[in-house]
């Protein structure tokens, strides 16, 4: 096995040797962006010098970096002629320096490659054998993902499956540059660049024209790139695309796309379109926890879909099954996401998520058993506004270990929610205190950043909470945020009798009572109890 596969690379290496060429030809520039990169840039560097292409060139555009990468590059480049350094003026982003490095490229193919990413060994020589073989303009390959959080874990990601080039081209996932690389010449010809001012969504703007001008694509089924995934934001930063500007980037690579007349492969375009709106609505828009920025992202993203509606027949929803697919996507019809208002559609979507309160922790309602709904309701008030009041006290600070203190101000405010506003029985008391901690809540995560849902996690965390997301809490009012979580009921029986009755999740309240510090040996058998009822009634539905 070993030999053949040592003679197969020389046979590529040996095609690729007698592809006429002149003297000085340029089989692949690969354009590296860079900015703050002094921990991963030798290693992509390193995995690309690997890969031992003869007459490649390696741009790499150091986009202003704060650190030691501009350093090291030039380190790296002393020793290896073949990589030219960019030291930009001023930092202006991915698009400028991918721009500037396009200017100096030479090569046939073009692939561009990001500085905290690696391309396996014998990628490049399966790319440009393919190219070669079946005279293609672009050729695109699957690729890897590696996991720094799990000890820089390296795992197949995708599985493309079309079983032509142009198809995978169009295959859902598969918009990005970094897998596949480019014919130089028509980028020229038709003097494609990255638009510098989108801050996202350049590439699949860039990538978009370049397929609009009908290359010979072609594809290999070999894992040709690895992607680094994005390690966690740090406390109190913003969850990646879930913010305006991504919405703005995408109408606007959109209505771009389609003032080219497009008169062939009009099914993958829709198929592309569709899915990108898909990824936009489920990986940025639903995610924005501003319920102002939610609200004007919903607009820019209601009037692309209507524009592309009125004006690209092959898109339109009202053809054939799509009227189906638009539903799967947004959870409503097409005619009523153009007249919704804003807000009704967040209820609509709070309701369809159906996430339940958990039911309260045993040590809570103790205290509450021999008391009238009166007294009940009076020392409950009393205990919340106590809770509200200390917590908004001690998140006066900044303090050290911010991850063990967002947790601790989450795991309390579970308990404040769960624990003692939900044993409320007063319709006004239970109105009144919505408001309060509903306010007491924005106050203190405006006053730490570090409180602020900077990760998909924290927004599910939000909404087992809750039951709503951030944004969405923020514009139901009572009576609409009673509706969205209410309780679960289990009809036909219930524990010990015919009428149906609520049982509360127990082993979930168990767990936030041990959070917050609420468990002993009488609430742990209590626990054992309640979970024998409980798992008892679901049986009997």
């Amino acid at each position: 096995m070993k030999g053949k596969k040592k003679r197969g690379r020389n046979a590529a290496q040996e095609m690729l040797k007698k592809a006429p060429m002149s003297p000085n030809k340029v089989n692949l520039s690969v354009i590296i962006p860079a900015y703050n990169l002094e921990d991963c840039i030798e290693d992509c560097l390193d995995s690309v010098l690997l890969q031992k292409i003869d007459r490649m060139q390696i741009i790499v555009a150091n986009d202003c970096s704060t650190d030691r990468t501009w350093e090291k590059l030039l380190k790296y480049a002393e020793m290896h002629p073949e990589i030219i350094p960019i030291n930009l003026s001023e930092n202006k982003g991915p698009s400028a320096a991918r721009n500037a490095a396009l200017e100096l490229a030479e090569g046939e193919f073009i692939h561009f490659c990001d500085g905290d990413d690696a391309v396996p060994e014998g990628a490049y020589r399966e790319l440009l054998r393919i190219a070669a073989e079946e005279k293609a303009d672009i050729v695109t390959g699957n690729y890897s993902r590696m996991y720094p959080n799990e000890n820089s874990a390296v795992r197949p990601f995708s599985h493309y499956s079309s079983q032509t080039g142009i198809e995978r081209c169009f295959e859902s996932g598969n918009t990005t540059l970094w897998n596949k690389i480019f014919r130089r010449s028509i980028i020229e010809k038709h003097h494609l660049r990255f638009d510098e001012s989108m801050a996202q969504y350049e590439d699949y703007l860039f990538y978009s024209q370049f397929i609009l001008k009908k290359p010979a694509a072609a594809f290999t089924d070999m894992y040709v790139y690895t992607y680094t995934e994005p390690i966690t934001r740090p406390l109190g930063g913003q969850i990646r695309y879930a913010n305006i500007d991504c919405a703005r980037n995408i109408e606007r690579a959109w209505r771009s796309i389609f003032q080219t007349e497009i008169v062939e492969y009009q099914r993958l375009w829709f198929m592309a379109y569709r899915h990108n709106l898909d990824w936009y609505f489920n990986c940025s828009w639903k995610l924005i926890q501003n319920p102002e920025e939610r609200q004007a992202a919903f607009e820019i993203m209601r009037s692309l879909i209507c524009w592309v509606e009125k004006n690209v027949k092959f898109c339109s929803w009202a053809l054939e099954d799509r009227a189906q697919a638009f539903y799967n996507t947004f959870h409503v019809d097409y005619l009523t996401f153009c007249s919704i208002r804003c807000e009704d559609y967040l209820l609509q979507l709070a309701i369809l998520d159906n996430i339940h309160p958990r039911g309260p922790a045993a040590a809570a309602a103790d205290g509450l058993k021999k008391l009238s709904f009166e007294e009940r309701d009076r020392k409950l008030c009393k205990s919340i506004e106590k809770q509200l009041d200390e917590l908004e006290t001690t998140y006066q600070s900044v303090y050290t270990n911010k991850r063990v203190w967002k947790d601790h101000y989450w795991n309390l405010m579970d308990s404040v929610v769960n624990d003692y506003w939900r044993l409320l029985q007063g319709a006004e008391e239970r109105d009144c205190l919505f408001r309060k901690i509903r306010a007491t809540n924005a106050l203190i995560c405006e006053k730490n950043l570090f409180l602020r849902l900077s990760s998909p996690e924290d927004v599910q965390r939000f909404k087992q909470i809750f039951c709503v997301d951030n944004a969405t809490l923020h514009v139901l009012n009572y009576s609409q945020y009673m509706a969205v979580c209410s309780p679960r009921f289990i009809a036909a029986g219930g524990v010990g009798g015919s009428a149906p009755c609520y049982v509360p999740d127990p082993i979930t309240a168990f767990i936030s009572a041990c959070r917050c510090g609420n468990v002993g040996m009488q609430a742990i058998l209590r626990s054992i109890k309640a979970w024998a009822a409980f798992k008892l009634a679901r049986t009997k539905r």
